[in-house]
């Protein structure tokens, strides 16, 4: 049964002479504990300071980080949303620091994703979605939400969640072995719509010409710009390519020039008439008339695209991101990193409650010293409580191996992050040495003997 302070005090003065004696009877017994204590005291300390400071370091690191992005953003109650939503995104193990979520949270506002009167889920799940795109595929975060951006902005993606998706797909299929496909998306999707592309066809028609040979996707994009820029040019150039494939070359310059569904089923017919050409000097010279000198480049690559079947190239796209990030959530490894990061977190919040009292403290401390210089010779003396952290960290080992057979469900994550948070033997400790010092205070003002003791 817990004993309240005040009853413990009651107890001490009305008790006090049975207290002399079993404190001298205890003498001998403590002081042998002592000295076997000594042995051991260095290491377990040590140990302990490594992982409180550990804990101290990674928590503050992330205040520091949502000091910077509040004057990165400069609106005070946007950066506290943002810092909020970036501290979960951090918490759930994404990014190598807090700065990372940060910059994460910062880039997706600065993208343009955030849709009008967004909460802290949304942002919360569009920085995941960044952070997913980046970490997955080793790429730049901010690049990545510049190029989700220009693809909403430009009219490729009806929303965020599209870009991201398009972008992840497009990565598995393609493998952007040459690095250029955030960049090409961010210089070419204005290009896309003028030829009246999707996303998701523009997506998967470069993807088909990488496939069949095209030295990179800059390549490809670059081929279809040129054909934007000359199908509606109305140049001579470009009107006896027309005539060569039997196309009206008026009709097809105002139908690229109005753009939208008409240009692109008008690209696709060009394409289909481009491949049936049976003369390769015939062949090759129209390409170069619509497509420049790209269509050099890309050889046989140019004839493998096929808008009508391009989306389809693509497989399963929606919620392609959400599944990368699944997978990612679902490994040990981040699933640990997302446990020590939360206990970091929460070790921050409760120093940060704790400042108060820290200060009378601290206060008190100064105007007692010689008191504090004698409780420090007692706590060397009784060094041997250290022990009882061999205790706490068998329970800490069992948490961490419970967390590996625990793979999903709320209720399950929470139970272990709550057991984790009592079982932690530096939560343990921190209560023992308050009750310590709670109980050296009372007997070095209640009891003669204990003064005479030490």
């Amino acid at each position: 049964m817990a004993l309240k302070l005040g009853e413990l005090t009651a107890f001490l003065r009305a008790d006090s002479t049975h207290l002399d004696r079993g404190i001298k009877e205890a003498r001998g017994k403590m002081q042998a504990a002592g000295e076997r204590a000594r042995e051991y005291a260095p290491v377990v300390g040590a140990a302990m300071a490594a992982g409180i400071g550990a804990g101290l370091l990674g928590g503050m690191n992330l205040e520091a980080a949502r000091a910077k992005l509040s004057a990165q953003v400069g609106d005070p109650a946007l950066a506290q949303q943002l810092g909020e939503a970036a501290g979960r995104v951090y918490g759930r193990g994404f990014g190598q620091s807090a700065a990372d979520a940060m910059t994460a949270a910062r880039s997706v506002m600065q993208a343009g994703l955030l849709p009008k009167g967004a909460d802290a889920a949304v942002i919360e799940d569009l920085t995941v979605k960044a952070q997913t795109l980046a970490q997955t595929f080793d790429l730049d975060v901010t690049q990545a939400a510049r190029a989700a951006g220009t693809m909403v902005r430009s009219g490729l993606a009806g929303n965020a969640q599209e870009a991201f998706d398009i972008l992840t797909r497009g990565m598995q299929v393609t493998g952007d072995q040459a690095g250029d496909l955030l960049d090409t998306f961010s210089e070419y999707s204005t290009q896309f719509r003028e030829v009246g592309i999707s996303g998701p066809k523009a997506m998967g028609m470069l993807a088909q010409a990488v496939k069949a040979g095209a030295r990179d996707i800059d390549t490809a994009a670059d081929a279809i710009k040129e054909f934007a820029i000359r199908s509606q040019d109305g140049s001579k150039t470009s009107a006896d390519a027309f005539k060569a494939l039997n196309l009206n070359a008026k009709e097809m310059t105002a139908t690229f020039a109005k753009g939208g569904p008409e240009a692109d089923k008008a690209m696709a017919l060009v394409l289909d008439r481009l491949k049936a050409m049976k003369d390769p000097v015939e062949q090759r010279a129209a390409a170069v008339a619509l497509f420049g000198t790209k269509a050099e480049d890309l050889g046989d690559a140019l004839y493998a695209i096929d808008p009508t079947t391009a989306v389809a190239g693509l497989g399963e796209l929606e919620g392609a991101t959400n599944r990368a990030g699944d997978a990612l959530e679902k490994t040990a490894s981040q699933r640990l990193e997302s446990f020590k990061r939360k206990a970091q977190q929460a070790l921050v919040e409760k120093l940060g409650q704790a400042i108060p009292t820290l200060e009378k403290v601290g206060t008190w401390a100064s105007e007692n010293s010689g008191t504090l210089l004698t409780v420090a010779g007692v706590l060397a003396g009784l060094a041997v409580t250290v022990w009882s952290v061999n205790a706490a960290m068998a329970a800490w080992n069992a948490v961490q191996l419970i967390s590996t057979g625990i793979s999903k469900g709320a209720a399950a994550a929470q139970w272990l992050f709550n057991a984790a948070m009592y079982a932690n033997p530096v939560g343990l400790v921190i209560l023992a040495v308050l009750a310590l010092v709670a109980g050296i205070y009372l007997l070095w003002t209640n009891s003669a003997a204990f003064r005479e003791f030490f």
